[in-house]
């Protein structure tokens, strides 16, 4: 009786969002962005209290709070990428002749 084993290759794209969580290239859209910066801070505030931990310890922190800075750095980015993008979709909505925005239901229109 022969064995017969059929060997799958995964696609690289399945390999890269398998272990690095987003293709690169891909734009997250705004909910992706949120908990993106959501997790971030989360992980900034581990990492502060392990630097603090660390000091109380009298171990250097200089790495660690190498690595904070470019965590808060990052966080800076996602806020400016997720604010831009919250502007694009306020342009997107319905205007004036204008180009005033229209917010809601007009003055004549309310009871």
């Amino acid at each position: 009786m022969e064995d017969s084993h059929r060997s799958y290759t995964r696609p690289d794209s399945f390999v890269s969002l398998l272990f690095y969580g987003t293709l690169e290239g891909t734009a997250m859209g705004l909910d992706g962005i949120r908990n993106e910066i959501s997790y971030m801070r989360r992980k900034i505030s581990r990492q502060q209290k392990e630097i603090l931990t660390l000091q109380l310890a009298g171990i250097s922190t200089a790495s660690a709070e190498a690595l904070l800075s470019r965590m808060q750095a990052k966080v800076d980015d996602l806020c400016q990428q997720r604010d831009r993008l919250i502007g694009e979709e306020k342009l997107k909505g319905p205007t004036y002749p204008s180009g005033k925005r229209i917010d809601g239901t007009s003055a004549h229109r309310r009871m």
